[in-house]
């Protein structure tokens, strides 16, 4: 769900790792391609953008239209498109399509050129996208990023060059890990990350997987002032519930939306989050808490407890 939430990230945003769209198409279609549709609201617009894809680098059709009005729409395979949208704005007029590379997304040739005005509902659209961040099996080596951050190694490095380290130091301490952290330099002359111990350890040489799902997230966390949506696959999956639940906590106040997938009913509470923040996944599609069931969701209500004696499996 998060690769597909995120491809359009492909069209707008230069460093995108490709290498995490595998088994692109529906293998029980492989000859269909693959559709994808966002809805996007910016103050009073609504931006409906579809688009088709032959494979994750092949794009077969593209379609934009701003509160109900086509801006564009383009076939890449007959390479015939209608683009009579676009005189409507000013700060797109004077695009020359004559010379646009014909295999590049229409979005991505508006937004690499074109000085669009600060209230312009393209350029808000091109920022959300551009600043969206998608994090993926936390810890270790698996870690996978895609969006505003180009890449998430050496994540203690960079928090050496941020001065960073005391603050990473107070977050592990918040979330059990009771560690002193110092800088050093190693044996090749870099600086590193040590545990302070009598005789010190190189910190990523001896992390656990959940101490690594820290890392990643306190270094996600780094970026979180300019980013618009933030998915985390799977993120409590390596530590316990009490931190899970301060993850979801640190995300709460946060300006941007955010979307965590999870196995841990512990945290189905309505102490943490409201009933309508929680959605079940299934081969159907989403389904939020309150359409599948016909209970008057309550405060009191114990929503693990409704969820595991099967109070939500109605219209999933």
């Amino acid at each position: 769900m998060g690769l597909a939430l995120f491809d359009i990230t492909i069209h707008v945003v230069d460093k995108v790792n490709l290498a995490n769209y595998k088994n692109y198409i529906n293998a029980d279609n492989p000859n269909e391609p693959a559709t994808f549709s966002y809805t996007f609201q910016f103050d009073k617009h609504i931006l409906e953008y579809t688009y088709q894809k032959s494979d994750k680098n092949t794009l077969f059709s593209e379609i934009l239209s701003i509160n109900g009005s086509k801006l564009f729409e383009y076939n890449f395979e007959s390479k015939e498109g209608d683009f009579a949208g676009i005189q409507n704005y000013p700060d797109l007029a004077t695009l020359n399509w004559e010379f646009r590379d014909s295999s590049l997304s229409v979005l991505k040739y508006i937004a690499n050129n074109s000085n669009l005005a600060p209230d312009s509902p393209i350029r808000s659209l091109i920022h959300f996208v551009s600043s969206m961040i998608w994090l993926s099996s936390p810890g270790g080596q698996a870690n996978r990023i895609i969006g505003m951050i180009s890449e998430i190694s050496p994540m203690t490095t960079k928090l050496i060059e941020m001065d960073k380290v005391q603050e990473f130091q107070d977050f592990l301490n918040q979330n059990g890990v009771p560690d002193k952290l110092i800088v050093k330099t190693d044996v090749t002359g870099e600086k590193a990350i040590y545990i302070d111990y009598a005789k010190p350890v190189k910190f990523i040489e001896v992390f656990s997987g959940g101490t690594a799902s820290l890392t990643a997230i306190f270094y996600l966390s780094l970026y979180f002032e300019n980013a618009s949506f933030v998915f985390i696959d799977e993120f409590d999956a390596n530590y316990h519930f009490e931190v899970a639940e301060n993850i979801v906590k640190l995300l709460q106040n946060k300006n941007f939306q955010s979307v965590l997938t999870s196995h841990n009913t512990n945290l189905m509470s309505n102490n943490l989050m409201r009933p309508d923040c929680y959605l079940i996944l299934t081969k159907e599609g989403l389904t939020p808490f309150f359409r599948a069931t016909e209970r008057e969701l309550r405060e009191g209500h114990n929503l693990e407890k409704l969820y595991q004696s099967g109070e939500f499996e109605n219209d999933r």
